[in-house]
């Protein structure tokens, strides 16, 4: 993520594969994926229902595409106190950029959280 110029070219995949694979109803990502995910979304489908877990911060992406980055649809958001990779702030910054957010705290750090609060 650190060449805007690269990060275009991905989005634009992306975006094309919906668009040749669709319709889709939304898109989940986890740590970096859930990055990409929002800003898929928040470009071309604000729409779209958002799974993040864990997702990277919005500081790895340059400063205009923060600006531009808004999501009005649904989000779900798995985040943890105990992840080691981004701190609880850096955790929020894609929930920020959200409408109407619904976050969900688990014990598990930087994982896909379970529902028995094991990591597998």
């Amino acid at each position: 993520l650190d060449d805007p110029e690269q990060l275009e070219i991905s989005l634009s995949k992306i975006e094309d594969s919906i668009k040749v694979q669709g319709p889709i109803h939304g898109i989940a990502g986890f740590s970096m994926g859930g990055l990409i995910a929002f800003a898929v979304a928040a470009r071309q489908m604000p729409k779209l229902p958002l799974l993040n877990i864990s997702g990277a911060p919005l500081t790895h992406l340059s400063k205009d595409m923060r600006k531009a980055f808004k999501l009005s649809a649904p989000s779900l958001h798995f985040l943890s106190d105990e992840d080691s990779f981004f701190s609880h702030h850096e955790l929020l910054s894609l929930s920020c950029r959200c409408l109407n957010p619904s976050l969900i705290w688990h014990v598990g750090g930087h994982t896909l959280p379970t529902l028995d609060h094991k990591v597998i």
